[in-house]
């Protein structure tokens, strides 16, 4: 009986033996290597769902920031012009006036065959009006605008030595040199402060449509040739339309390492070396308002 007991507990002290020892050194390199693999595919996982969110926030803000810069450059190319019915005496000048030129209405006079006016790829190290540097290769956009005055009476034709507007608008839109989209306003008689509207801008390009007719086949047939400057002042005075490109990108870098891209567009070429969105927008506007109308009295009456 007492060996049977003995034999009991030598089989007992066995199985707890074994049990004590635990895994192996196999064991617990195959759970830890498990364990690695199953750590890694979680990071990967919040690593491309992050930076897919990125990449999305950053579409959205390039696709934001295009949205209001091509808003606002349509309403203000719409409105460019003259309204009313222009009733002063015209001498208009053969020379088309400086947009940096301190204005009065004799100056204004001289401004009205030109509602629009510009800069063609600012030279590098170039400012406007010796105030905000540029940016090199951009273009420069000079809206105006204003409200004419109304029907004047023979006898105040008489008296007047020369006629007032009303109101006058000069917007000037450009790309300074650190990507901010910026415009400076000509109100009460002087420029304002510039007003930053966008930042992350690359890119400013204008497009000029010009309107030119030719007889065909005893017909008169009006075309539209858009070209990327006007070459003389005839050519300003017939503009009926405007293009305009926008290069965006995010202020923010998405994860991982800077990739070289090659854009092209317009004809130009441009290499980046980040992880920005880069995204190009346009838009074209018709001139509506391109010159006053003319009433002329008799005053000899």
């Amino acid at each position: 009986m007492a060996n049977q007991i003995q034999s009991a507990l030598k089989s007992e002290i066995k199985l707890a033996s074994k049990h004590l020892q635990g895994y192996s050194l196999i064991e617990l390199m195959v759970a830890a290597a498990l364990g690695l693999m199953l750590m890694a595919l979680v990071v990967a996982a919040v690593t491309s769902a992050t930076a897919i969110s990125g990449r999305i926030s950053q579409a959205g803000e390039v696709f934001e920031n295009a949205q209001y810069l091509t808003r606002l450059l349509k309403d203000e190319l719409s409105l460019a012009g003259f309204y009313g019915h222009f009733d002063g005496p015209v001498n208009y000048s053969d020379k088309k006036p400086d947009i940096c030129k301190k204005i009065s209405n004799r100056d204004i006079v001289n401004m009205l065959p030109y509602p629009i006016d510009g800069i063609n790829d600012v030279a590098s190290g170039d400012q406007l009006c010796g105030m905000d540097q540029l940016l090199a290769g951009s273009d420069v956009l000079l809206v105006r605008r204003s409200l004419l005055p109304e029907y004047l009476s023979i006898s105040e034709l008489k008296s007047k030595q020369h006629w007032s507007v009303k109101d006058w608008h000069q917007t000037i839109f450009y790309l300074s040199a650190d990507n901010n989209f910026k415009r400076r306003r000509f109100l009460k008689g002087k420029y304002t402060p510039a007003e930053p509207l966008v930042e992350g801008v690359i890119d400013f390009q204008l497009q000029y449509g010009i309107r030119s007719s030719s007889l065909d086949s005893g017909e008169q047939v009006v075309t539209t040739e858009f070209v990327d400057f006007p070459g003389s002042n005839n050519q300003w005075q017939q503009l009926v339309a405007i293009r305009f490109y926008l290069l965006l990108s995010s202020t923010d870098e998405s994860a991982g390492d800077g990739s070289r891209r090659l854009l092209n567009y317009l004809g130009k070429q441009k290499q980046v070396f980040d992880n920005r969105q880069y995204d190009l927008f346009s838009g074209i506007a018709r001139l509506k308002n391109i010159s006053p109308v003319m009433v002329e009295f008799n005053i000899e009456n």
